[in-house]
């Protein structure tokens, strides 16, 4: 994943600002390093609930039926 000109920026920009409450033994390399890590995951899990969200709208009847039998016992 290469980071566009803006990323970088916001990255740069996110770091700035969050600095006065950073461990001052954290380096820059590594604080991009963990952050980046940090989006690729949360990309991830965007992409596994699509998917799943994605099977779910596929049989919402089942789901509907589920609940309706659980709400009459």
């Amino acid at each position: 994943m290469k980071a566009t000109f803006d990323q970088r920026h916001a990255l740069r920009d996110e770091f700035e600002s969050t600095k006065a409450t950073r461990d001052a033994s954290r380096s820059r390399k590594g604080w991009y390093a963990s952050r980046k890590a940090q989006l690729q995951v949360q990309e991830a899990f965007a992409e596994i609930e699509d998917e799943i969200g994605q099977s779910y709208r596929r049989q919402p009847a089942v789901a509907v039926e589920q609940r309706a039998s659980h709400a009459q016992r």
